[in-house]
């Protein structure tokens, strides 16, 4: 997978060399993968509940990990993509904080009765399913935290975005 993927992302950084590989990844299940939990590192990864709501799910909420400082992760990550619905993939130029910052704005959504819902887009099974549910102009909105969005759905790279990175 990494080959199709590190290959994308080579074609869309030589348009726009500023361009930074994330993994977004799913606390629970690398910690249920691999048998212990994601630990913060400063400059490398950020819990995206940290100061929200739901700070005391953390370590299985959403992780975001800045791959440009610790390319060791990329093994890990795809390993784990392709055992579980783990990772989405994004490339974008925006700093570690800043993207954390828009994705976490992201997490919550209103049901139609009012309720207030953990939308788990950091789950690829989810993230396929919420690209036909969108309008072009909710696509546009929720997707512009990154030039380019790559997941494995069904053994097969998918991607949303990067046309004009």
């Amino acid at each position: 997978m990494m080959l199709p993927l590190m290959s994308h992302c080579d074609e869309l950084k030589a348009v726009n060399p500023e361009l930074r590989l994330y993994a977004l990844v799913d606390g629970l299940q690398y910690q249920q993968h691999r048998g212990f939990p994601l630990h913060s590192q400063r400059g490398l990864n950020m819990p995206l509940l940290r100061d929200t709501d739901g700070e005391a799910l953390a370590d299985a909420g959403p992780w975001l990990f800045d791959l440009e400082q610790d390319r060791g992760w990329l093994g890990v990550f795809e390993e784990l993509s392709q055992q579980r619905p783990a990772v989405v993939w994004l490339l974008t130029e925006k700093p570690l904080n800043i993207l954390a910052q828009l994705l976490q704005a992201r997490l919550d959504t209103e049901l139609p009765d009012g309720q207030r819902a953990l939308l788990r887009f950091y789950d690829p099974r989810v993230l396929s399913k919420l690209q036909p549910v969108l309008d072009k102009e909710q696509r546009h909105s929720f997707f512009d935290a990154a030039h380019a969005w790559f997941w494995l759905e069904d053994g097969q790279l998918k991607r949303h975005g990067g046309e004009h990175a």
